[in-house]
């Protein structure tokens, strides 16, 4: 009995999981029946698109057909749409069954032998492929609405997960959701480089939803994309929108994340441990060799005691007890810290600096916008003119595209610090400093140990040296101090500094 080949498809894996194939090889094996064929070898391709013709089962099936040529009788499938949806590859594909001198067979649809049954089948594939083109079409420009309104329309990137229709498109993922916002501060901060924050939260846990390991690519697609903030930036359409989902990292890690990984931000200084109960350790130095001293408790008869003392052996001309080191400080404080008086005329000049700061810093401000619109002009006409008119190659869009989005990202930080609100009541601000510099033995006396350490910075940048016998000594202290130690009671050697900005936390 002549053997007829069976071929079934589906575009959907979960098309695959209903009745659809097996309805087609039921209709196929009735036809079978009909035509008095026998059903030779059947080939199905379970979620493979027909825009193409490179299916893994239709590739065998033509290998079956070349190597049964002479068992094969026919090829049949349900519909013509199921064998392709393109005019070109029907042509391909009937002219190598043609060579084989094999027939194609539609269950559903009655093509006749002669160029009439060709002209039909003809219309038949090209109507298909004008349906999955015009479909193809509304897709697009539905998902170019949604995303136009801030539905994210693709596989939920790293550390999401796709919503539900009416509510938000994208959720965050309980499991993934805080490795990936600890990996964005981690780098925003600027300690550890991309690769090293990759290990740790590799280390915590971090997977892809398959379960596998999160390769570097991978993690720097993420840390360059902007989803995490909650802004859809779709590149095809040139479409930017914020999301209808909530971000997972807030704008200002981003931005500081994106200048580390562009190398435009060093992390500062990690700060180093204070020890509560000395605060002058290495902030004194020895008066003999300029070593920072160091400190310890020492345990004696009478209980523990507390020192400060020269760490180097040959020296050791400094070893004081804590208590009388703190007290021989805040009496040096006592003796150089400014009158009112001074600080009055501090006061003056410091209120015309700062006018004039405010009129320079709203300036940079117009400037910074101004610069700020001209380069999204630059970005959205780099845009036009690479999707509509077609004017670039690929490479070189993609780099222009890449060092616009830097410079507007530098801009941004400039207009964010050029815009950043002025202290609401100068006044009150200088009505506590003069508290603070005026009294400030008293100061430190009631800071806690941390801020004890960071005032005496302030006061003296360069530290501090101490002798036993001739106390306290430096060759350079704040600005402050000096102009205002160097006007008590000669009001007219203090001058309006020149361009000096007031300190503010």
């Amino acid at each position: 009995m002549p053997l007829a080949v069976a071929y079934a498809r589906v575009s959907d894996r979960r098309q695959a999981e209903n009745l659809s194939i097996p309805t087609q090889l039921d209709y196929i094996r009735r036809w079978c029946d009909l035509e008095e064929l026998g059903l030779g070898a059947t080939f199905i391709d379970a979620g493979e698109s027909a825009t193409t013709a490179n299916r893994t089962q239709l590739q065998l099936l033509l290998a079956y057909c070349r190597e049964h040529r002479t068992q094969v009788a026919c090829v049949v499938v349900f519909r013509l749409d199921r064998w392709t949806r393109e005019l070109r590859d029907y042509l391909v594909l009937s002219e190598e069954l043609a060579r084989l001198g094999i027939p194609l067979r539609s269950v559903t649809e009655a093509f006749s032998a002669d160029e009439d049954g060709e002209m039909h089948s003809l219309l038949t594939t090209l109507m298909a492929q004008w349906e999955n083109r015009r479909r193809a079409r509304r897709t697009r420009e539905g998902m170019r609405y949604a995303v136009e309104h801030g539905r994210w329309v693709w596989p939920a990137p790293l550390g999401f997960l796709n919503g539900r229709r009416g509510g938000a498109s994208l959720l965050h993922d309980p499991e993934r959701a805080p490795l990936v916002k600890k990996g964005f501060e981690l780098v925003s901060s600027g300690e550890l480089c991309a690769r090293a924050v990759l290990d740790e939260v590799r280390k915590l846990g971090l997977r892809t939803r398959r379960g596998r390991e999160v390769s570097h690519q991978t993690w720097s697609k993420i840390l360059h994309n902007p989803i995490y903030t909650g802004r859809l930036v779709a590149s095809r359409w040139g479409i930017e929108a914020e999301g209808d989902f909530e971000p997972l990292v807030s704008h200002e890690t981003w931005r500081r994340a994106q200048l580390v990984l562009a190398g435009r931000f060093r992390a500062p200084g990690s700060r180093r441990r204070v020890h509560p109960d000395f605060p002058l350790r290495r902030f004194c130095r020895c008066g003999a060799c300029d070593l920072p001293l160091t400190a310890s408790w020492s345990r004696g008869r009478g209980g523990r005691y507390a020192y400060y003392f020269c760490r180097d052996s040959d020296c050791r001309r400094v070893r004081v007890r804590r208590e009388e080191l703190h007290e021989r400080f805040v009496d040096h404080l006592r003796q150089v810290q400014p009158t009112p008086a001074a600080f009055g005329l501090l006061r003056q000049a410091l209120t015309r600096q700062w006018e004039r700061l405010e009129v320079e810093r709203g300036s940079a401000a117009v400037a910074a916008r101004q610069a700020l619109d001209v380069a999204r002009e630059r970005r959205s006409r780099l845009i036009d003119a690479y999707i509509y008119q077609g004017a670039l190659p690929e490479a070189d869009y993609r780099e222009r595209l890449a060092a616009l989005d830097r410079e507007i990202l530098e801009t941004e930080e400039r207009l964010s610090g050029a815009e950043t609100p002025a202290l609401g009541d100068l006044g009150g601000l200088l009505d506590y400093a003069e508290g603070l510099v005026t009294g400030a033995a008293e100061s430190w006396c009631r800071f806690e140990p941390d801020l004890r350490r960071r005032f005496q910075h302030l006061l003296y940048p360069a530290g501090i040296s101490f002798d036993s016998e001739s106390g306290f000594g430096t060759p350079e202290a704040c600005l402050l101090f000096r102009e205002l130690r160097d006007g008590n009671g000669a009001a007219g050697t203090l001058v309006e500094p020149k361009g000096i900005e007031p300190s503010t936390s």
